[in-house]
């Protein structure tokens, strides 16, 4: 069954990307948009779009997920703002400062029941290689039943293999925070409000990610990440995640 609904989810998203590719060819805007991901802008240039179609598996002991998100819409406003739809437009990309070396920009969605916030940072100090670091915050809440909440710190050495292939070995440092609050509920409704439960719990992780990012032409990227993640005091249990995503531009 597992490997049913891995074969769907696959079919589903490769459907989606042939679909997309016969809407649209290169214009002369997107030739001047580098293949190499450590000289590409923080968002994309004026008159570029983008589609993009995210899949992600972990694997935690014997127990396994597999997903996929194909609603990621990204327009250029200007060279400094790009709009984001997921698949509402809710989220902002606002590039602060470019120039030959550095690269830093500020981005913030909405998903209705959550969001993410990063600050990201570039600098290129050498031909083919370069330092990234971000800054994240990304919540989930759900009303009465659930929220989660995460402060990311994450640094890594991107080191540009060919023109075409971006590999960049990342650390982050996480601290969660997760609250059960349909328990909560279910407690203090069971007690007559005698009792009421915080279920606020903290923890702290350590993700290890090999980033790749290879450019198939002027109008496809594609990225595979490959990670593991070790929670503190139980770095001996590791979980394992991987995502792909596939990046359609067009002018």
């Amino acid at each position: 069954m597992k490997k049913l609904m891995t074969i769907k989810f696959w079919a589903l998203g490769l459907s989606l990307i042939i679909g997309t590719a016969g809407c649209s060819m290169s214009g002369k805007k997107l030739n001047d948009y580098p293949t190499q991901e450590l000289d590409r802008p923080y968002t994309l240039p004026d008159g570029i779009k983008s589609y993009e179609i995210w899949t992600f598996t972990g694997i935690s002991g014997q127990t396994g997920a597999v997903g996929i998100y194909p609603f990621i819409w990204q327009q250029s406003l200007s060279d400094n703002f790009t709009l984001v739809w997921t698949p509402l437009p809710l989220g902002l990309r606002y590039q602060i400062l470019r120039t030959e070396n550095h690269t830093l920009g500020v981005t913030g969605v909405y998903l209705l029941l959550g969001g993410i916030g990063s600050l990201d940072y570039k600098f290129k100090f050498s031909e083919n290689m370069g330092v990234v670091l971000q800054a994240s915050y990304l919540v989930f809440d759900f009303p009465l039943l659930y929220k989660y909440e995460s402060n990311n710190y994450s640094g890594g050495l991107m080191i540009q293999i060919t023109d075409k292939w971006s590999l960049t070995p990342t650390y982050t440092r996480s601290k969660v925070t997760v609250r059960a609050r349909f328990f909560e509920w279910f407690v203090s409704a069971l007690t007559l409000n005698t009792i009421n439960l915080d279920t606020t719990t903290d923890f702290f992780t350590n993700t290890y990610t090999l980033r790749n990012l290879i450019s198939l032409g002027r109008q496809w990227d594609l990225g595979l990440d490959i990670g593991a993640v070790t929670l503190d005091g139980y770095t001996s249990k590791a979980a394992l995640s991987g995502s792909f995503k596939f990046v359609h531009y067009w002018d």
